[in-house]
């Protein structure tokens, strides 16, 4: 085969691959760089930064790609193009006991897994309101930890940066690990001013097959470390929701899970959400 001949196969092969592969499987090969910096309402779908958002609501339905707002949830672009997630309060809540949940989130960056020679590095800006009274923040998951339809269809388990408002027994913000809806661990950051805006960093380095290192840094400094699962291809969501987990002497735990429901908005604002991939030195 001479070399003419065999340039035009692998250029075939690589066509091949990149219109037949899955996104996420090339994505995983070779991690390329991506940034959210919410110019424009986002495009959502299998070949799109954003797979899908999701509103949890008004009893138990969920609204996927839907219309906004839906219940007592919303997600915008703001005037300063950031993006905005919101809840009101709602007004047919008790009607709606037991199924209290209100929830909005979005799922994307999907594929990104560490390699031998390369580490995954997520960074993202966030703001918080101060009347911010249920949980919100940016996990790290395992990819299509979510369907299409908006329901969990593994174990959920994620690393990451999550906050809870002041009436929760762990108000503030966390370094979160969680495996199959369980807290493994939940260390408390200090010194942060969650109510301005600031960059947070999660790096995933694969220690082994089975195993990363994860860490996160607020505004270039490390606040915590940890040795868990490896993921495989992962995937990014962040949310906003009304769950408060709150203290009660008269339960066995401690505690009890509740949906809150204030007059007062709770509002979290997102900014240049990206990802990349870094040679591991």
């Amino acid at each position: 085969m001479n070399k003419k001949r065999l340039s035009l196969v692998s250029v075939l092969v690589l066509f091949t691959l990149a219109v037949f592969l899955p996104a996420s499987a090339a994505r995983a090969d070779s991690n390329p760089p991506q940034k959210e910096n919410f110019s424009k309402w986002p495009d959502f779908g299998e070949d799109q930064i954003w797979r899908f958002y999701a509103i949890n609501g008004n009893g138990s339905n969920v609204s996927v790609n839907g219309v906004l707002p839906f219940d007592n949830s919303t997600i915008e672009i703001t005037p300063n193009k950031e993006l905005r997630f919101g809840q009101v309060y709602d007004n047919d809540f008790d009607a709606e006991y037991p199924f209290q949940y209100n929830n909005v989130f979005m799922i994307g960056f999907q594929g990104y897994r560490p390699t031998t020679q390369r580490d995954i590095v997520w960074s993202f800006d966030m703001k918080l309101d101060a009347n911010t009274y249920g949980t919100t923040g940016f996990f790290i998951e395992p990819e299509d930890t979510f369907a299409a339809d908006g329901s969990v269809t593994k174990p959920f388990n994620f690393f990451g940066v999550s906050y809870s408002g002041g009436q929760n027994i762990n108000a503030g913000v966390s370094c979160s690990d969680v495996v199959d809806f369980a807290i493994v661990s939940q260390t408390p950051i200090a010194d942060v001013d969650t109510f301005a805006w600031n960059t947070y960093e999660i790096r995933f380095h694969l220690v082994d097959a089975e195993t990363v290192q994860a860490t996160i840094s607020i505004d270039s400094t490390e606040v915590c470390q940890s040795t868990r699962a490896n993921y495989g291809n992962t995937e990014v969501q962040i949310w906003l929701d009304n769950n408060q987990v709150l203290f009660d002497p008269t339960s066995p735990l401690g505690y009890v899970l509740r949906f809150g429901n204030e007059e007062t908005p709770q509002t979290v604002l997102f900014d240049n959400i990206q990802v990349r991939a870094k040679s591991v030195q």
